[in-house]
């Protein structure tokens, strides 16, 4: 009788035991892949779209920022929560932000009405000269060395974009000192809405997803590396309903 115990009791053992081994092969890769550091925190600056005077109550001024920011800090907070449950957040608007963001960083959302994604587009730039970077979201267009993305494949109805093109950089964060290993993110489309598409692709598509970065790891590297992606978002009502990666270059 005890032996049939003991039988039993280690077959209910087995799924308990697959499901820690199945997580297991996840969680390391993919914290190597992004590589932030386990003991500083991680700042996210995402756009400042505007400040105004309150209409209503007490006349205070109140910054505001995009649909497709709020939707990036909700897909980055679910892969924080899952691979770097002890990592504290700090999310700052950027306008007017004084900071020197020395830890893990998070950008969401282009230069225009982002002071930290222009100077960090800058040094990107400087640093990898050779892809010549240009990304002007005032005007919609993108280019990469031979390769312009502008408004035209955004087709715009009522409003809302059809398409979008966003734009993921992974890199080491420029703002730290040199000995540091901390590492940035870069999320943004030509709208708010790639913004949100830049985000899901990253932190849920290729990091969260069963196996969603093992075509990626082969282009750019298994540990840390540094990369940027072009992606096609589409957008129905508003909503990001798929995202499909364009072009990789390996940095």
């Amino acid at each position: 009788m005890d032996i049939l115990s003991l039988i039993i009791g280690l077959i209910g053992l087995i799924p308990l035991v697959y499901l820690s081994y199945s997580y297991l092969l996840d969680y390391f890769p993919t914290r190597k892949f992004l590589a932030f550091d386990k003991a500083s925190n991680l700042d996210v600056i995402i756009t400042t779209s505007s400040v105004s005077t309150s209409p209503k109550g007490a006349k205070v001024q109140r910054a505001t920022t995009g649909i497709g920011q709020v939707q990036g800090v909700s897909h980055l907070s679910k892969f924080i929560g899952k691979f770097y449950k002890n990592k504290a957040i700090d999310v700052h608007l950027g306008r007017g932000l004084a900071l020197r963001p020395v830890g893990d960083l998070v950008l969401l959302g282009g230069p225009s009405k982002n002071e930290y994604s222009e100077r960090f587009l800058q040094k990107f730039a400087h640093d990898n000269h050779d892809l010549q970077l240009e990304v002007d979201d005032n005007g919609a267009k993108i280019k990469i060395k031979d390769n312009i993305y502008d408004t035209s494949v955004l087709s715009i109805q009522k409003g809302l974009p059809a398409k979008d093109v966003c734009l993921v950089i992974c890199w080491k964060n420029p703002f730290s000192p040199v000995t540091s290993s901390t590492r940035s993110v870069y999320c943004a489309g030509l709208t708010s809405y790639g913004t949100s598409g830049a985000a899901l692709w990253l932190f849920n598509d290729i990091l969260t997803a069963k196996g969603g970065f093992e075509e990626l790891r082969k282009k750019v590297g298994i540990n840390s590396p540094n990369f940027l992606a072009v992606l096609s978002a589409d957008i129905v009502n508003g909503g990001v309903a798929a995202v499909e990666l364009l072009d990789v270059y390996k940095i």
